[in-house]
């Protein structure tokens, strides 16, 4: 059950009652930079956080069960939704006080025997490709090769499992966008907010129960974009949702585009109005370094 972002007046309504119920030490890991991840399995109720500097690691807390699913039913109600064996699971952002606008999966019976739910927290840092460089995550040569692509307008597809710095790589491009094309107007499309941009002249358009990414592709060509910014997708969606090409002709069908990847997906797709081209961009870095 996927829900749309808590509003402002119902996340300070709400929020008070969702802190609650996490405890403490889970509100000062929304304030730690250091922490990407909160999470607690059901087995244990044990509080877990996924860190840059040491990994995964136990917080030495626990959280028992009905605390756990009293918070997600907060926010499932704040959503207007309603937590149960119909509806066992729940996506939503939490709101941008005290939560970061982190973005939470949760789990009820009978998917699981015990509530459970994983939090991960917006980037705090956009790196640039010379970040990545001075890592050593990229070679001079593929970062060249990056930066081409970008200038030439050409599509770039990154592809990569869970927790493997897709939206960090993207983030870096969308940088690179932005530093060498200031004044071009960017469109992103996505299923929940993630990518951050800083371009003057961007449209950032999100989907809803209503609304799926293919209708806003569809709906973003009609904004006059020179780039169009495609957000994590799933591999099913990913192969309806055809990549706009060049003006009044047909984008990279299912057809002409790449084996498909065993992986989610980003996409930044060249100017509408450039010869259609890709690029496969495979995301080394597992964590923001």
């Amino acid at each position: 059950m996927r829900a749309m972002p808590v509003g402002q007046e119902t996340g300070t309504r709400y929020g008070e009652m969702m802190a609650r119920y996490l405890g403490p030490v889970i509100l000062r890991a929304f304030a730690d930079d250091d922490v990407t991840e909160i999470y607690v399995n059901p087995q244990d109720g044990v509080v877990r956080f996924d860190t840059r500097s040491r990994g995964r690691i136990a917080s030495g807390v626990s959280v028992a069960a009905t605390r756990v699913e009293m918070f997600l039913n907060a926010v499932a109600t704040s959503l207007g939704l309603t937590l149960g064996a119909d509806h066992p699971g729940l996506e939503a952002e939490l709101p941008a006080v005290g939560f970061r606008g982190s973005r939470l999966q949760g789990f009820v019976s009978p998917v699981t025997p015990a509530p459970a739910f994983t939090i991960r927290k917006p980037p705090t840092v956009v790196y640039s490709l010379d970040d990545y460089v001075a890592a050593r995550v990229l070679s001079r040569a593929q970062r060249a090769e990056l930066r081409r692509a970008v200038r030439e307008h050409q599509n770039i597809l990154i592809a990569g499992g869970t927790n493997t710095g897709k939206t960090t790589l993207a983030n870096a491009l969308l940088k690179e966008i932005t530093d060498l094309f200031p004044t071009e107007r960017l469109v992103i499309l996505e299923d929940t907010v993630e990518l951050q941009c800083v371009a003057p002249d961007h449209l950032a358009l999100r989907t809803s129960p209503t609304v799926t990414l293919a209708q806003l592709v569809k709906s973003a060509l009609r904004t006059s974009p020179t780039r169009i910014v495609v957000g994590e997708v799933g591999e099913a969606r990913l192969w309806t949702c055809s990549t706009p090409g060049p003006r009044g002709t047909r984008g990279a069908s299912p057809r002409s585009m790449p084996p498909r990847p065993r992986a989610r997906c980003s996409g930044l797709t060249g100017s509408p109005s450039a010869r259609t081209s890709r690029r496969n961009a495979t995301s080394w870095l597992r964590r923001s370094t």
